[in-house]
Parts: C-alpha cells; structure tokens; sequence
C-alpha cells in the first residue's frame, strides 16, 4: 500500500502554461455571467487561473501549499477569508495530492467560505506523482467530489472536471 503523503512532501507539478485551464476557458461565462467579485482559487500552482480572474477585474486570494504563487495555505488550517465570502471558489488539479483528512478539510472550508450562488470549480486529473495514480482511484476521487457536493447544484461535468453552484 502506497504512503499517504505529507502536505509539506508534496511535490509541486507545474502545467507550464499562463493560460487558464481549458475547461475554465470552455465554461468563463458560468463565471462572468454573474455578480462575482471574489474569487478564492486553492492549490493554485503558478497562478494562471488566479491571473485570468485578476485579468477581468475580480478580487482573486490565491492560495497554494508550496506558496510559490499565492498565500503559503495548508489544509486543515482556515481560508484566510470570511465565511460565506467567496463567489467563485476554485480547486484546481490539488485534490489528487492530499490524504483523505486534508481533502474533507477543505470540503469543509469551501462550504464556509460559500454563500448560496457560490460556483465551485472542480478539475481532477490522473497524476503519477499524486496519490490518485490510476483510474480506478480518480474515480473513487470522483465519486468522492460529487458526493462532497450532493447538496449543491451540478451545473457542468466534463469527464473529472466539475462546476458546481451552492444551492442551500
């Protein structure tokens, strides 16, 4: 059985590119369409998602575990920002690195962070360097998201890439 990694072991996988996400890119007017102003994206690795809503005049806190781009931040710890502050909430490629534990932390911060009409946007992917190193665990991770988040209303899912809206 494969180790459960420590946060602070993590080691950080770049995607080498300064452009958000595709599945951001496909699905911004989710986004735009809205009265956002403040957008929270977790794990945010080299920024290219926190520099895109920056771009468009939003009010972005970033935050990564290496803090190389954003506010140093490790799960299990609080977002450094009110509750029910957030309404755009990003997660990003993060998931497949943390322990159970840490993942269910940050469920829990995403929920405080949330307001009704919060969008959360989800993306896994299979990662030979992370702890979800096959596809059999990125669908259990999946399942896990979905579950996560059964209360809130599912408004986009490509393959393991996720939009949700809070709902209650």
């Amino acid at each position: 059985m494969k180790a459960m990694k420590a946060m602070k072991d993590i080691k950080a996988v770049r995607c080498g590119s300064s452009k958000p996400t595709p599945f951001l890119r496909k699905n911004i007017e989710l986004f735009t369409e809205c009265d956002a102003t403040h957008v929270i994206d977790i794990g945010c690795g080299n920024g290219r998602n926190s520099k895109y809503f920056s771009d468009l005049g939003m009010h972005v806190m970033s935050l990564d575990g290496k803090g190389d781009y954003g506010i140093k931040w490790v799960a299990g710890s609080i977002i450094p920002t009110e509750s029910g502050s957030a309404d755009i909430i990003l997660c990003n490629y993060v998931l497949m690195f943390l322990e159970q534990r840490t993942r269910n932390d940050v469920y829990k911060e995403i929920k405080r962070i949330s307001h009704v009409g919060s969008k959360l946007m989800i993306e896994l992917e299979n990662v030979k360097q992370s702890l979800i190193d096959d596809e059999d665990k990125l669908a259990a991770l999946s399942e896990e998201v979905v579950a996560a988040f059964s209360e809130w209303k599912l408004l986009k899912k490509n393959k393991n890439h996720y939009i949700f809206e809070r709902a209650a």
